[in-house]
């Protein structure tokens, strides 16, 4: 008879914290680290785009994101419209995954926030009174008006 077999204690232990029985505390501890792995790989990825840039250049990056998501202009991708916010995002997880590619605003602007990967289509924006233009100019502009500025 194979239930009157032993499965081992590491099995019965698998059994008892999927079982509904009142859990042992090393399920629980399982179930608490699990969860802080969790909580660290999300707080380290929402903050991964900038982590291979650094100083003036990350800063710069930030303010040019910044200058997109509060503009109330639209964001056009692959002919298709998107709030100026979900614009950001998107240039945000390319940036993420552009690695040690992009070292400073001006890699950024070029290798990221003027045209698509996929299409080699040039991203553009849109004003409120219509008007439609291609990022790359738009954010090289706003980058220097931040730089004179900021100096």
């Amino acid at each position: 008879m194979i239930s009157s077999i032993s499965q081992g204690p590491r099995k019965e232990w698998a059994a008892s914290c999927t079982a509904g029985r009142s859990q042992p505390p090393t399920c629980r501890r399982g179930w608490i680290l699990r969860t802080l792995l969790c909580a660290v790989f999300l707080i380290v990825s929402a903050s991964g785009p900038l982590l291979a840039v650094e100083g003036q250049a990350r800063a710069e990056i930030e303010y040019l994101l910044g200058y997109i998501e509060k503009s109330n202009a639209r964001f056009i991708r692959s002919g298709k419209e998107y709030s100026a916010k979900e614009g950001a995002d998107h240039l945000r997880q390319k940036l993420a995954r552009a690695g040690d590619r992009v070292k400073t605003a001006e890699d950024f602007i070029q290798g990221i926030a003027t045209k698509s990967y996929l299409t080699g289509e040039a991203y553009q924006f849109k004003t409120a009174d219509g008007k439609v233009a291609p990022t790359g100019p738009w954010l090289t502009e706003a980058l220097a008006r931040h730089r004179r500025e900021d100096h």
